[in-house]
Parts: C-alpha cells; structure tokens; sequence
C-alpha cells in the first residue's frame, strides 16, 4: 500500500494474492456483477456504463449491468454502483453525504462506489457540469479505475486511454471517503488544440479526470488529487 494525501489506497499490487479481496474478473471470465439501484439518476447509469466499459477493455470480459430488481443471487461479487436499497440496508446513505462526496470501499462481500448525487434529477445529462446536478457517484467510479485499477485518460477519445490489460481483476480491501474540497471557475476548452474539441469527447474527457468547464467543486487534474501542484495544468 501507499499512503497519499492522509489517505490509504492500493497500488499495482492490486493484482497480487496478498492484497487480493474481492475477485472482479477470474482468468478472464466475469465473477462479478454491476448493481445500480431501480431507478437509477443519468450520472449514476453513466457511472455504471463507464465501469463496465474500463473492465471490458482492461480484461476483453464484459462485465453484466442489473438493476436491484433484476439481481439473482449466484455467488458472483456485487459492484454496488450508486445509491439503492442494498446500501440501505448496508446502513448507507449517500443523500446524507456532503456535495459530491464519493465512496469507494468494500464491505460484506460487496464493492460499493457511490456518492452523494444532489440537486435536480430532472436535469438533462449534459447539465453535468452545472450545478443543477451532482455527479458523486460519477466520480467514485473514476477514483477507483484511476487509484485502484491504474486507468488514465491522456487526453480526448480512444487514443488517450491508458488501460492496463488483465486477465484476472482483483481488489483489496477499501475505505475511502471524500469530499471536493477546491472552489475553481477555469474554462479549459481553448486551451486544447483544435482536434480534441469535439463536444462529447471533450465532455467525457473532463468527467473522468473529474475536470468541469465550469464547476463551483474542482477534484483533481492530472491524475492526482486536490493539493496537487500542477492545479491548472491540463494535458
């Protein structure tokens, strides 16, 4: 382990026996099961996409989407994504929370990333990065493919992921809470270069590396967390 910013977290030995916990993906076959609640709010389906997505290109097995309704019991480890019924009764409340705080631990057999996703539900999915909606779940699950499973995100589009290529997927032991704590308004958009201006690459680049175009709650840039001293750097 390796400790940062007063805070515990796993390194590449995620992969090894000894820090082994939770088995997310076996010899390349899914043991694993992503659950979101029934209803789940935009941020929090994206989030559960966005995993499912990482764990794909990381291991080639596509890890399966439910909801709580639809869940049946096979031994499989349940990735608790967003608020629901099952982190209730958990004792979890991620409406509890402060603004954007994010949960990344494993309790009961179970990996929980969740956070606090306030404001209007109604607001429409690009109205991320106002602050008609809070992405705390979102973010949870970038935290833990970039602390937990290595990912980062160069840049815009495919050619800028980076995605460590496993046939077996395992995690540690986690308990992780925070909470934004960087006030920032910082337009980033001119300040890349022509080709990665596309809208919605554009857009998903910021979410992952928790960067808002606009955004009243600053996480982090460059891979690291607030506190950093490349605060303002982009790429």
């Amino acid at each position: 382990c390796a400790a940062r910013g007063g805070r515990k977290e796993l390194t590449g030995e995620f992969m090894s026996a000894k820090n082994a916990g939770l088995c997310l993906i076996c010899d390349g076959k899914p043991c694993s099961v992503i659950v979101t609640g029934n209803n789940p709010l935009p941020g929090q389906k994206l989030a559960a996409e966005e995993l499912q997505y990482h764990l794909e290109r990381m291991s080639g097995v596509k890890v399966p989407i439910v909801s709580e309704k639809g869940y049946k019991e096979t031994g499989a480890v349940r990735i608790l994504v967003g608020q629901s019924d099952m982190l209730k009764a958990m004792g979890i409340d991620t409406t509890e929370l402060p603004p954007e705080t994010i949960l990344v631990k494993t309790l009961n057999g179970a990996l929980i990333l969740a956070g606090e996703d306030g404001g209007n539900p109604e607001a429409p999915l690009v109205a991320f990065h106002d602050e008609a909606v809070r992405v705390g779940t979102l973010y949870a699950v970038y935290d833990f493919l970039q602390d937990q499973l290595g990912c980062r995100w160069l840049w815009p589009g495919r050619t800028g992921e980076r995605i460590p290529r496993h046939k077996t997927v395992e995690v540690g032991a986690l308990d992780i809470q925070e909470t934004p704590k960087f006030v920032l308004t910082f337009r980033y958009k001119d300040l890349l270069p022509a080709f990665v201006r596309s809208k919605r690459r554009l857009k998903t680049h910021l979410n992952r590396r928790r960067e808002g175009r606009r955004r009243d709650k600053f996480w982090n840039v460059c891979g690291s967390k607030p506190g950093c001293e490349r605060e303002q750097d982009i790429v």
